[in-house]
């Protein structure tokens, strides 16, 4: 269950008796009466996010808080949040609008490396740990939550931008890259900001906005269906795609828009360069203000060699790329070049 979740994260000791024998942790070890001197590596995944967390918070000298921000170590706290983050959504709560208050005592722990500002944290975010590669989170669809629709949140209303608006497990896409060098940003956040909707800056929120800088693209959806070339340029794109939640394609406006969030190389052995990109809509009435609707990412063996030699010399790489994409069955096509913009995601 998902408020069980900080009791186990935040707990230095805990014992469980079940049926067949008595398991027992603590913030150094997992242990059972069948394996005393510790869990195979199958039963540590909740205990090895402990372990990273509670080393991290035992002391303000620690490893991980005295690196400097500027480095790996941002990125490494980063992930951390993120592993979090992808176990706690994966349990379920009875009422969704309950995500960010059954993690608040958890964000609460980590804070002293997260940034000891509260305002540091952002409806589930930290906007100053590469918040960038915390925006690129997917929903995992299960057999409880595939056709069920976005959770009402009653009087709070989290941003669409957060993974605690679709109530549902959310994965991250930087994480499948395990040992590979820290994502390119293709983007700058200006500003990011939630509407506190209690006292507790770390709890439930109602709205908020990000205040963004990068490329983006108008692209059209088609289902299995040819579209007309655009200026007599318009190609297929290849990317994998994430709905939010349940999608009518049908009635489904055609226009949507590609945000590049981030460039990265996945290093061996996977040897390929990798974008992740935003899916929006434009809000009615509102010019340069945008709502999420999904995610989506590319993978291109062909460029591990180019990659390889360093993202550096990638300028405008996303652009090219944002001008040929396609998505699993229906084809997003590319309706206009990819253009610098500053707007405005609620």
């Amino acid at each position: 269950r998902g408020w069980v979740f900080q009791e186990r994260i935040l707990s230095p000791r805990i014992l469980h008796f079940t049926k067949g024998q008595v398991y027992w942790e603590c913030r150094e070890l997992s242990c059972s009466e069948d394996f005393p001197t510790g869990l195979p590596d199958w039963g540590k995944g909740l205990n090895a996010i402990k372990r990273k967390l509670h080393s991290a918070t035992a002391t303000a000298e620690s490893e991980l808080l005295a690196l400097p921000a500027d480095t790996d170590g941002e990125y490494r706290r980063c992930r951390i949040w993120m592993e979090i983050v992808t176990t706690y959504t994966s349990r379920r709560l009875t009422y969704r609008s309950d995500a960010l208050a059954a993690l608040s005592g958890v964000a609460k722990y980590v804070q002293p490396i997260m940034g000891h500002a509260a305002s540091n944290y952002v409806a589930g975010l930290w906007k100053n740990q590469d918040m960038i590669s915390q925006l690129c989170w997917s929903a995992a669809f299960t057999l409880w939550s595939r056709d069920e629709p976005l959770p009402s949140h009653g009087k709070f209303k989290p941003p669409t931008w957060s993974w605690s608006m679709v109530g549902r497990p959310v994965t991250f896409d930087p994480l499948r890259y395990t040992g590979a060098p820290k994502p390119k940003g293709a983007c700058t956040i200006l500003e990011a900001e939630a509407h506190h909707a209690t006292q507790d800056p770390t709890g439930p929120v109602n709205g908020g906005c990000i205040a963004i800088e990068g490329q983006l693209c108008r692209v059209s959806l088609r289902n299995r269906s040819i579209c007309q070339d655009h200026d007599g340029d318009m190609k297929d794109l290849g990317l994998g795609h994430y709905w939010d939640g349940p999608i009518d394609l049908d009635t489904h406006p055609e226009s949507l828009y590609l945000f590049l969030l981030q460039t990265g190389w996945a290093g061996p052995p996977n040897n390929y360069y990798y974008i992740n990109c935003l899916i929006l809509t434009p809000i009615t009435n509102q010019r340069g203000s945008f709502e999420r609707r999904g995610f989506a990412m590319r993978a291109d063996p062909s460029e591990a060699a180019s990659a390889e030699r360093g993202l550096s010399e990638r300028k405008g790489s996303g652009r090219k790329v944002l001008e040929r994409t396609k998505i699993s069955g229906f084809i997003i096509l590319a309706t206009q070049r990819a253009s610098v913009a500053t707007f405005h995601i609620v």
